[in-house]
């Protein structure tokens, strides 16, 4: 039962962890997406930046929907 207990609070610590890295990753791209506006006009390097903001936070989701369900387990 031990062993049980620090798994999940190991889990539940990892997970806060991604939710504030999720938090800050998102922001991110509001930003980087606020400060492009109009992706069609967007030079192809603020394309790229847009595109890796969004799969790092997407990335970041997943780990955080992967946690969740652990520490549900």
């Amino acid at each position: 039962v031990k062993g049980l207990k620090a798994i999940y609070a190991e889990t539940g610590g990892a997970l806060k962890s991604y939710q504030e890295l999720l938090k800050k990753q998102s922001q991110k791209y509001n930003e980087l997406k606020e400060n492009i506006g109009d992706v069609n006009k967007a030079t192809a390097s603020q394309k790229q930046a847009l595109i890796n903001a969004k799969s790092a936070m997407m990335e970041t989701a997943a780990k955080v929907s992967e946690l969740q369900i652990d520490s549900k387990l």
